[in-house]
């Protein structure tokens, strides 16, 4: 019996995502892959690689879709996330990605959070939510 209802909300979800533009074009907001951003072996490189990236912040924009959410997850470094260009968040995803790898000590849990990355007056920025 639940397995009819089931498919009535996944077919609901399909069709509001592709309503709302979200169908093939989610992906173009994707961060593409880094250019540049390869794997570090140290933990000290990789907290100096990020706080380098993220002192360049914040990222030049022309329209929301070169906007993007990075990921979190070093205390005191990235929090838990914030808002950028998309090579930008690439390159901070891969370091703290190695940052996990390597087992480094500072990480922190963050709780998920809805993100909105926005383009205003040419620089990306989380727009709150409604």
């Amino acid at each position: 019996m639940i397995r009819p209802h089931i498919h009535a909300i996944v077919a609901s979800c399909i069709a509001i995502g592709v309503a709302c533009g979200c169908g093939d074009d989610a992906g173009a907001r994707t961060p593409p892959e880094p250019a540049g951003a390869e794997s570090l072996d140290d933990c000290d490189d990789v907290v100096s690689r990020v706080r380098e990236v993220l002192g360049a912040l914040p990222s030049s924009c022309a329209a929301d879709g070169d906007c993007t959410c990075y990921p979190g997850g070093i205390d005191g470094v990235t929090d838990c996330g914030g808002v950028s260009d998309l090579p930008t968040a690439a390159r901070i995803g891969v370091f703290t990605q190695d940052f996990s790898r390597l087992r480094c000590d500072g990480s922190v849990s963050c709780a998920p959070r809805q993100c909105l990355a926005a383009c205003v007056a040419g620089r990306c920025v989380e727009r709150s939510m409604p």
